[in-house]
């Protein structure tokens, strides 16, 4: 009977932990990118096409290394939202279309703290 008692309770124990951790590198992710955004779009207030680029791939590089991991736990229609709209963002800086890039940067913070929210431990999400 106590075996089983201490079993249940390491078992909910890892996944209390497992789940801690997935939020915690979830929001560091989020709070990361979300900063590298802001960066870009003000660089893209400085309609330099050099520094829109250097500025865009370190981006796309941060999430590259985080999107590996971020896969293992999260959804991955909502994952591929964000790699969309990075892609996009690419493709409107090589055609300096700077307004639809500033538009994107919107729509990807919002995807990434939708899937922030969506992660997170909170009473809405368990109900």
């Amino acid at each position: 009977m106590w075996k089983e008692i201490i079993i249940c309770i390491v078992i909910l124990l890892m996944i209390f932990m497992g789940n801690y951790i997935t939020q915690k590198y979830t929001t560091e992710s989020v709070t990361n990118l979300n900063t590298e955004l802001k960066k870009l779009e003000d660089k893209v207030e400085t309609n330099e096409n050099d520094i829109i680029t250097n500025q865009m791939n370190e981006l796309k590089d941060n999430w590259d290394e985080r999107y590996k991991k971020l896969s293992y736990f999260i959804e991955h229609d909502e994952l591929e939202k964000v790699e969309t709209n990075l892609t996009a963002m690419n493709g409107y800086i090589e055609a300096n279309n700077l307004e639809e890039v500033r538009s994107k940067i919107q729509e990807t913070e919002f995807i990434l703290k939708h899937i922030e929210k969506k992660y997170a431990v909170i009473i809405e999400n368990v109900f």
